[in-house]
């Protein structure tokens, strides 16, 4: 078989890629209705980005929890509408956690020429592994049966997976993951309305801009989009909850050179405010600290919030200096509303530190991101669910 090149675009994995994918899903209760819903998004998303034909990506699905559960075959299904619509509708076992048992199975059952594996015409076999804690059995010992055959393993962690047993499982790096889910997501959205409730919104005064992103990046709308307060609260009610990877790093870079620009309605060439707010609860599986210099450098200062666990050092290294002022932590999504109060507070101290001449130029976008889980790049093997919501605005000093 000749070798190719696939080509990937923002959104799209096509043409020339070929390979066998055979997803191994955790459904035992541990795992909770709210994130199989996202593990269904993820699939669907994921899938919908590959070229699925015969001759090019076929994808297989396994269920486990108790014991394992064929969905389809590599070979069940010729088109991929079919595909999505199955795992639309894919149903929740529930159990409990027998990952071993499952990878032995997958094995056995569906890296299989019966089953449509293509190995023996040297078509890659690739297997996606998503669970969300330690197995009841053993599983290094059925990871390691599966990397004999030369199957490619990536291990995604949701909630609090045991990341031992992950790095036992994955040939390549693990992906660990925390799904925000719906319900974080629109706690999230109440405090963005919260905060621009807050704000004087028109176009000589504070303009606000909102971008999306998990492994990629989303613009919902920019600064120059609304100058009125209602249609940017509509607009702020009704934006979509997406899932990815978690790339932090890619966000910002996208925040500034997206958003900060005179074409997006920067007035940054006038000495209006510039500021970005970020509000993350996980890892990011990219650098952070060189886009945020860069953000910084532009003139533009940066609040990081950090939610649950979120990574401290990642935080510090995001936040404008002094991480005191510009740094806050909080347990939960849904205590984003308490914060609200002392992050206008800090805005406003911030404003009145330019307008006396103080150390920090002061440039005010909020950048919110709300990482609702990623799979895949937080997870590139597998999209990310955390879906990064990041909120720009910036308030004239007029």
């Amino acid at each position: 078989m000749p070798s190719v090149k696939p080509t990937c675009s923002a959104s799209l994995c096509t043409q020339e890629a070929v390979a066998d994918i055979v997803f191994l899903v955790d459904g035992s209760w541990s795992i909770g209705a709210e994130n199989f819903e996202q593990i269904r998004q993820f699939l669907y998303t994921l899938v919908d980005s590959f070229d699925v034909r015969p001759d090019h990506v076929r994808i297989s699905l396994v269920q486990y929890s108790n014991s394992p559960r064929t969905e389809f075959l590599l070979n069940t299904f010729q088109d991929k509408a079919d595909i999505l619509q199955y795992i639309s509708k894919l149903p929740y076992m529930g159990g409990g956690t027998h990952t071993g048992q499952g990878l032995d199975f997958m094995l056995k059952e569906h890296f299989v020429p019966v089953a449509g594996s293509r190995a023996a015409q040297k078509v890659p076999q690739i297997a996606v592994v998503i669970t969300d804690g330690k197995s009841q059995d053993n599983v290094e010992s059925h990871a390691q049966d599966l990397k004999r055959r030369g199957i490619v393993l990536y291990a995604i962690g949701i909630k609090d997976a045991d990341e031992d047993q992950l790095r036992e499982i994955a040939n390549e790096p693990y992906i660990a993951v925390n799904f925000i889910g719906p319900s974080n997501f629109e706690a999230g959205k109440e405090f963005l309305r919260n905060v621009v409730s807050g704000f004087d919104i028109g176009p000589d005064k504070v303009r606000v801009g909102l971008a999306q992103y998990s492994d990629q990046t989303y613009q919902e709308f920019l600064l120059k989009d609304h100058m009125d307060k209602q249609a940017l609260l509509s607009e702020i009610s009704e934006f979509p909850y997406r899932t990815g990877g978690t790339e932090t790093g890619k966000a910002i870079d996208f925040l500034l050179d997206t958003y900060f620009t005179k074409e997006a309605g920067s007035r940054a060439s006038q000495r209006v405010p510039q500021i970005a707010v970020i509000i993350t609860d996980g890892d990011s599986t990219d650098d952070v600290v060189a886009p945020a210099q860069r953000l910084r450098q532009h003139g533009v200062i940066v609040f990081a919030i950090g939610v649950g666990d979120a990574n401290q050092n990642e935080l510090q290294a995001i936040a404008s200096r002094p991480t005191q002022r510009f740094l806050f932590t909080i347990n939960s999504y849904q205590a984003l509303a308490a914060l609200r109060g002392g992050l206008l507070q800090t805005v406003c101290i911030s404003m009145e530190d330019q307008r006396q001449g103080n150390e920090h130029p002061q440039n005010y976008c909020t950048h919110f991101l709300s990482v609702i889980a990623n799979l895949v790049g937080d997870a590139s093997a597998l999209f990310g669910s955390t879906n990064v919501t990041v909120c720009c605005c910036e308030e004239s000093m007029i």
